[in-house]
């Protein structure tokens, strides 16, 4: 007589969090670097676009850093740190 047997399979992965404060608000937009990080996803760049050009149009930003990651993954070390040195407030858009 065969044994009948099912593998009974688990999807359940591992969690790495980090405890971490949330940023201080601004009090305003005005003089502030805006930066943008875009996941290169199919509509991404198209959303965040509008909504670069909308603040553009509402507040005085003086420059404004746009860097790209790749759709899966978190971006370089190297950009990332760019972007905290650098900016006031970023923008982050998942545009599927």
């Amino acid at each position: 007589m065969t044994e009948n047997r099912i593998e009974l399979m688990v999807p359940v992965g591992q969690a790495n969090v980090k405890d971490s404060a949330m940023a201080e608000r601004l009090s305003g937009l005005d003089g502030k670097v805006l930066g943008v990080l875009c996941n290169r996803k199919h509509n991404a760049h198209l959303l965040l676009s509008h909504l670069i050009e909308g603040l553009k149009g509402r507040y005085d930003l003086p420059e404004t850093i746009y860097r790209e990651k790749e759709a899966a993954g978190p971006a370089h070390e190297a950009v990332m740190k760019e972007l905290m040195e650098k900016c006031d407030f970023v923008l982050n858009a998942i545009g599927d």
